[in-house]
């Protein structure tokens, strides 16, 4: 695909564009696909963790939008309220939960949705806030 990827960009010339184009045509060929994960910067959500995000924050009772992976001001909004419960620094953008924490701990509470997470977190787990 190196060769046609300069191709594809003399008509369009977003690299992201011209990589999709690229690889469209090559699993067309039968050449498989890309043969790792797209890059990103540190602590960036994938499509998967987005739409688990917001169905966790659904079950907390901090979201009621529709479960669509997108983060428009509904998502935003309950990321800065749970942001301000936990006292982390608040800009209402996603983030991924450290390497360092648990999975177990991002589970939604069965309790009720106006469940403290941090105080859930420390008491059910033993750790720090900042995990959750």
């Amino acid at each position: 695909m190196t060769k046609n990827f300069f191709v594809i960009k003399r008509y369009n010339a977003a690299d992201s564009y011209a990589l999709g184009v690229g690889l469209l045509a090559d699993e067309i060929a039968g050449y498989g696909g890309m043969k790792q994960r797209w890059p990103r910067p540190d602590g960036t959500l994938d499509m998967k963790e987005k739409f688990e995000l917001q169905t966790r924050m659904q079950a907390l009772g901090y979201y009621d939008g529709k479960i669509d992976g997108n983060f428009g001001s509904g998502s935003k909004a309950a990321i800065t309220a749970i942001q301000q419960r936990l006292g982390m620094s608040v800009d209402g953008q996603p983030f991924a939960r450290p390497a360092r924490c648990p999975a177990q701990l991002i589970e939604a509470p069965t309790t009720s949705a106006t469940v403290d997470l941090a105080s859930a977190a420390i008491q059910k787990h033993g750790i720090a806030a900042d995990c959750v």
